[in-house]
C-alpha cells in the first residue's frame, strides 16, 4: 500500500463544507539517466543487400503510459567514440557522426529504431574502413526520461537477406553517483565473475568454427553525463572448472592477473576501451595444451574509479568464414559477498529447452547447461565456507519433469560448491538420461528452480547456455542466459506496507516474421515465458498473478490495431500454481486479435498481484534450413522506470456543489481507491471510486450532493 501523507483542506460551496484528506501518491520524476553501450560493431553494407555483414540498430520507446494521454517527453542525445583513438567516431568526411545525434520521443513518438550504418552514412560520408568498432554513450533527459528504456540489435547476414543470426543487449546503467562523485570518490573497487569461459584454438579470423571470448572494458569518466574522469585499472583472473589458475601450453598461469589501465585516452597506456581476447592471452602464455579451454574468470575493478568502468563480454562462434558467425553479449556478474543474513536465494530458470542427442555428436539438436560458479576467496574477496544448490526441474504445466522410466528428473537434483569444488557444469540433457531414463519425447520443454543454501549462498553465481549444433560439433550457435533471482524468496510472510515495487516490464522490439520455425526456412518467432512460481521450493505461496500485454505500433504511437480493433489493449492471462506458465508466440497473438505482421512493434507487459514470484524471459529465433537449425538470443523484458515510485501529489481538487474533481497522477499498473467518511473519528472508510493506473493523470468525480462534511483520500496498491 502506498503510503499516505495527510493534509486537511476546506471549500466552501453554498451550505456544503467539504474536506479532502490528500495522500502523496508515488509517480514517476524527472531525472537525467546516462548509458554505456561498451561495443558498437558496423560493418559497411546493409543486411538487406550483403552477405556476411552487419548491422546495429539502436532501439529507443518511450512507455509514460499506457494509451498515450500522458504530456510527458525525453530527449536523447547518443554520443560515439572510435575505439582507438577514444575521440568521437568519424566516417570518410572526417566529420564527428555522433557529438550528439539528438531525439525527441513522447506519447506521440513512442519508438525510434536508429541503424548505425544509416549515421555513418549520412552524417560521417560512409565508411572509411569496411569495419567500425566503437562505444556509445547515451543521455536521456526532459520531463519524462524515466520513461524511456534502450536496447541494441545486431543483425549478422549470411547466405541472403532472411538468413541472420541476431543478438541483443542492454545498455550498462552509468549510477547516479558514478554520474555525480567528485573524480576518486567512488567505490574503492568492484568484483564481477564470468561463470563460464569457453575458449577453442584459433581465432574467428583465420578458423571455421570456432570461438572466441572477447571482454570489453569501457571507462565513462568524463564524457558526457559524467564529471571529469581520472584513471582506473582491470585485473583479470582466469581459472579452470576445478578453481585452479588456468595454465597455457608454457606451464604459467594465463592470468593471474593480467592487467589494464584505463583512462580518459590520448596514450595507449589510458586508453577508454580495452579489448581483451581470451584467445590472445592463452597465446601469451604458450598457446593451447588442449583443443578447449574451459573456466571462469574474476574481474577486478580498481584504481581512482572503478565505479565509471562498463564491462561486457561477447562469445563469437565462426562458421564458413570470418564474417559468417553467430554472436551473443553476456555482462559479466557482480559478486557478492556474503553478509550472514542471507540464508538462502532462489531463482527461477522461466525456460527449459532440450532436445534429444548431445551437440557432441549430433546435428540440429539442442544441449542447455546450468553452470554454477564459486567465488568466495578469489579475486580478494573473502573465503567462505561454501553452499548447496537445490535445482528442481517441471514441465509446463507445473507437475515435476518426467522422463521415459516416469520418476521425477530432478526433486531436486543437489550439488556442492565450495573451495574445492568451485565450478558445478549441470547439462540438463544428462539429467534427463541419469536421473529419468531417458527422454520419452524428442524435445522436453519446462522449466526450473534453483535453490542455494548453505553457510555462503551469495558465493554462488549462475548462469545457462543454450547451444544448438548445426553441421558439426563445433558448427553451433550459442546463447547465455542468467537465471533470475525470486526476490518474494526473501521476504517475510508479515504484511508489507511498503509502496509496490515496479510491475511494468518493456519489450523494446518485438521481432517476427510471418511463418513459424516449425514450418517456413529463414523466420523469426519471437516468443514471451511467463513463470510463476508462488508456492514452489524456495518461495513464499501466494495467490496466483496476472500479466496484461500491451502492443504498440512504431508508426503510429498507438496500440497495434488489426481488422477487428486494438490487437493487444490489453491481452490478459492469468498465472496461477495450476497454471505456472504462459508462453506466448507474439505471431500467433497479433494474428489471432486481427492484427498483420512486418509493422515495427513494442510491448509493455504489466504484471499484477503476486508479481514478486513472477518473471519473465524472451527469446527471438532464426531458423535456416530446418527446424532445428536455429539462431537463437534470449532476452529479459526490461523493468520500466517509469513505473517505480517516488513522491507525487494529487495536482488538482474542483469542488463544486454537486461533485469534486480529484485530477491524479496514476502509475501503470497500481490499483488506486478513492474513498470517503463523515468523521475522521470514524475508522471505517467508504469505498467511493476504484481504477487502475495508466500512467497518465486521470480525473475523477466525487459525488458531494449530501449536504453534510466529508473526508476524502486517496489509496494506491
Amino acid at each position: 500500500m502506498i503510503t499516505i501523507h495527510a493534509r486537511r483542506i476546506n471549500y466552501l460551496s453554498s451550505a456544503l463544507v467539504v474536506s479532502a484528506l490528500l495522500l502523496t501518491l508515488f509517480a514517476r520524476t524527472a531525472s537525467a539517466k546516462t548509458f554505456c553501450f561498451p561495443h558498437v560493431l558496423e560493418k559497411s553494407g546493409t543486411i538487406n543487400n550483403t552477405q556476411f555483414t552487419f548491422d546495429s540498430t539502436l532501439v529507443l520507446t518511450y512507455n509514460g503510459s499506457l494509451n498515450g494521454k500522458d504530456k510527458g517527453n525525453a530527449h536523447v542525445d547518443l554520443y560515439l567514440y572510435d575505439d582507438q583513438t577514444s575521440q568521437p567516431l568519424v566516417g570518410s568526411n572526417g566529420i564527428p557522426i555522433c557529438a550528439p545525434c539528438a531525439y525527441d520521443l513522447s506519447s506521440q513518438q513512442r519508438k525510434l529504431s536508429i541503424r548505425i550504418d544509416d549515421l555513418i552514412t549520412s552524417r560521417g560520408g560512409g565508411f572509411d574502413t569496411d569495419l567500425k568498432t566503437s562505444f556509445a554513450v547515451l543521455l536521456t533527459s526532459g520531463s519524462a526520461s524515466n520513461a524511456v528504456n534502450c536496447q541494441l540489435l545486431t543483425v549478422n547476414a549470411h547466405t541472403n537477406t532472411n538468413d541472420l543470426s541476431v543478438f541483443g543487449f542492454d545498455p550498462v546503467p552509468i549510477s547516479a553517483a558514478a554520474r555525480t562523485a567528485p573524480p576518486g570518490t567512488p567505490e574503492p573497487r568492484r568484483v564481477f565473475v564470468l561463470p563460464h569461459v569457453l575458449e577453442k584454438s584459433g581465432t574467428i579470423n583465420n578458423t571455421q568454427f570456432t570461438f572466441d571470448t572477447t571482454i570489453f572494458a569501457t571507462y565513462t569518466g568524463g564524457l558526457p553525463g559524467t564529471p571529469p574522469g581520472t584513471n582506473a585499472t582491470v585485473d583479470l583472473y582466469l581459472y579452470d572448472d576445478s578453481g585452479q589458475p588456468m595454465i597455457g601450453n608454457g606451464g604459467t598461469a594465463v592470468c593471474a592477473p593480467c592487467s589494464f589501465n584505463l583512462g580518459t585516452g590520448g596514450t595507449s597506456a589510458t586508453a577508454r576501451k580495452r579489448t581483451i581476447v581470451i584467445d590472445d592471452l592463452i597465446n601469451a602464455a604458450g598457446g593451447f595444451d588442449a583443443a578447449v579451454k574451459l573456466g571462469f574468470g574474476i574481474i577486478v575493478v580498481g584504481g581512482a574509479d572503478p565505479d565509471r568502468v562498463a564491462i561486457q563480454g561477447f562469445v563469437v562462434n565462426a562458421h564458413s568464414s570470418p564474417f559468417d558467425l553467430s554472436v551473443f553479449s553476456v555482462s559479466p556478474q557482480p559478486v557478492k559477498t556474503n553478509s550472514g543474513a542471507t540464508t538462502r536465494k532462489t531463482f527461477v530458470l522461466p525456460h527449459i529447452l532440450e532436445k534429444s542427442g548431445l551437440t557432441a555428436t549430433d546435428t540440429f539438436t539442442l544441449d542447455t547447461t546450468l553452470f554454477a560458479t564459486y567465488t568466495a576467496g578469489l579475486g580478494g574477496t573473502p573465503s567462505g565456507p561454501g553452499a548447496t544448490m537445490d535445482l528442481y526441474l517441471y514441465d509446463d504445466s507445473g507437475q515435476p519433469l518426467r522422463g521415459l522410466n516416469g520418476t521425477a528428473v530432478c526433486g531436486p537434483c543437489s550439488f556442492d560448491v565450495n573451495a574445492q569444488q568451485r565450478k558445478q557444469s549441470i547439462r540438463i540433457d544428462d539429467l534427463i538420461t541419469s536421473h529419468g531414463g531417458g527422454f520419452d519425447t524428442a524435445v522436453k520443454l519446462g522449466f526450473g528452480i534453483v535453490v542455494v543454501s548453505g553457510g555462503d549462498p551469495d558465493g554462488v553465481n549462475l548462469q545457462g547456455f543454450v547451444v544448438n549444433s548445426h553441421t558439426s560439433a563445433f558448427d553451433l550457435s550459442v546463447f547465455g542466459f542468467e537465471p533470475q533471482e525470486i526476490t518474494a524468496a526473501r521476504i517475510s510472510s508479515a504484511p508489507d506496507t511498503s509502496p509496490p515495487a515496479t510491475k511494468a516490464f518493456v519489450l523494446p522490439h518485438v521481432l517476427e516474421k510471418s511463418g513459424t520455425v516449425n514450418t517456413t526456412q529463414f523466420t523469426f518467432d519471437t516468443t514471451l515465458y511467463a513463470t510463476y512460481v508462488g508456492g514452489l521450493p524456495g518461495t513464499i505461496s501466494s495467490n496466483g498473478a496476472s500479466m496484461k500485454l500491451y502492443l504498440y505500433d512504431a508508426a503510429t504511437s498507438l496500440p497495434l490495431s488489426g481488422s477487428g480493433g486494438d490487437v493487444c489493449n490489453p491481452c490478459t492471462f492469468g498465472l496461477t500454481v495450476a497454471n505456472p506458465k504462459v508462453s506466448l508466440t507474439l505471431e500467433d497473438v497479433i494474428l489471432s486479435h486481427g492484427g498483420s505482421l512486418g509493422k515495427s512493434v513494442s510491448g509493455l507487459a504489466v504484471l499484477d498481484g503476486d508479481y514478486s514470484n513472477v518473471k519473465l524471459q524472451g527469446f527471438v529465433v532464426n531458423s535456416h534450413s530446418g527446424p532445428f537449425d536455429l539462431s537463437v538470443f534470449g532476452f529479459d523484458p526490461q523493468p520500466l522506470e517509469a513505473a517505480r515510485n517516488v513522491p507525487l501529489p494529487v495536482v488538482i481538487i474542483e469542488p463544486t456543489a454537486l461533485l469534486m474533481q480529484l485530477a491524479i497522477p496514476t502509475i501503470i499498473g497500481v490499483h488506486y481507491t478513492v474513498e470517503g467518511k463523515g468523521q475522521l473519528s470514524n475508522p471505517d472508510w467508504s469505498a467511493l471510486n476504484t481504477f487502475d493506473g495508466d500512467g497518465s493523470v486521470k480525473t475523477i468525480s466525487i459525488d458531494t450532493t449530501s449536504s453534510s462534511q466529508q473526508f476524502v483520500r486517496v489509496k494506491g496498491n
